[in-house]
């Protein structure tokens, strides 16, 4: 499955898209068409940028990760007693997180 563009794009530059948008527009359309004022394209391009960056930060939080990985995660989450973290359903992580919590009662 291909990335989108904004999904590629680093902050700086999807805030960069986000300003040149209303301008391309604006020089494209007629005036009584639309007009935006310095703060409205700034807005836009902070919004661009907040899409950018929850979209990247949801990718990776639901990305694949090896069952090993899962485990030693959950593991750790329970010897620190961690929130209980599981956004991709892993039953590795699962009896890791179990794992973790024994250790931490016996004392490791």
């Amino acid at each position: 499955m291909e990335k989108s563009v904004a999904m590629q794009c680093k902050p700086a530059t999807s805030f960069a898209i986000g300003l040149l948008l209303p301008v391309v527009l604006g020089a494209l359309l007629p005036v009584s068409t639309l007009a935006l004022t310095w703060g409205e394209v700034i807005g836009i391009g902070a919004g661009v940028t907040a899409v950018n960056t929850i979209r990247a930060n949801n990718q990776t939080r639901g990305g694949y990760y090896p069952p090993e990985a899962e485990y030693g995660r959950g593991v750790n989450d329970g010897i620190k007693h961690l929130r209980y973290d599981n956004p991709r359903n892993s039953s590795a992580y699962d009896q890791g997180y179990q794992e973790g919590i024994r250790r931490a009662s016996r004392g490791r």
